[in-house]
């Protein structure tokens, strides 16, 4: 006879399965290989290791870029590499006085 504990983690093992099924497709892995993978990251273009192209086939980035682009997309800003000191920032010019004393014009 099983108990309520075995029921249990059958169901929660099924609803496990089924999220990772959901998660797989939408991010449109199914059915991908470690080959599908590229072989550098495609946002600091460093090596991807051999064990990540295995283990999350079809994928495209390094682990500290995509850690990086999922804490963008949940808001928290760049962090990591995209800090924003890490990138050339915008310097707006403003007119001067010119240096023999005439008008800016």
């Amino acid at each position: 006879m099983t108990d309520i504990t075995d029921l249990a983690s059958e169901q929660e093992q099924a609803y496990r399965d089924a999220v990772l099924s959901d998660q797989d497709r939408r991010a449109g892995l199914r059915g991908k290989s470690f080959l599908d993978s590229a072989r550098n990251c495609r946002v600091c273009d460093e090596t991807l290791p051999l064990a990540r192209r295995q283990a999350v086939p079809g994928v495209q980035t390094c682990r500290a870029c995509q850690e990086d682009l999922e804490a963008a997309v949940a808001g928290r800003g760049f962090v990591g590499r995209f800090t924003p000191t890490s990138r050339p920032r915008r310097v707006e010019t403003r007119p001067t006085a010119p240096l023999d004393g005439g008008e800016i014009g």
